[in-house]
């Protein structure tokens, strides 16, 4: 929800642009992570575990790759890439706590 607001706000000031790319979307991208990985172990310890080993590798990957640390929220490759994975990230949290068909029991 902040990603969309900090998107939506964008469009009226720029400094929110740099807040949004820079924060927002890879928060919201390793937030989905945490609570999809969360939800399908049944554990929150393994959903933080996951998302911060997850981060971490993104964030040494590119600075290994561009030599400075900030290219993990400043490469246009990630900023495309960290609003889809949220969303898949919210579909497989979604999809791990449906209602079986018969209801609950």
């Amino acid at each position: 929800m902040n990603a969309v607001l900090g998107a939506t706000a964008s469009l009226v000031t720029p400094v929110a642009n740099g807040v949004t790319l820079s924060w927002l979307l890879p928060m919201t991208a390793v937030a989905g992570l945490c609570l999809a990985a969360a939800t399908v172990s049944g554990s929150a310890a393994t959903g933080t575990t996951v998302g911060l080993a997850a981060w971490a590798v993104v964030v040494l990957a590119a600075q290994t790759a561009r030599g400075h640390v900030d290219a993990a929220v400043s490469e246009p490759a990630f900023q495309l890439a960290y609003p889809l994975v949220a969303a898949i990230c919210a579909g497989v949290a979604l999809f791990a706590v449906r209602v079986p068909k018969g209801g609950l029991s």
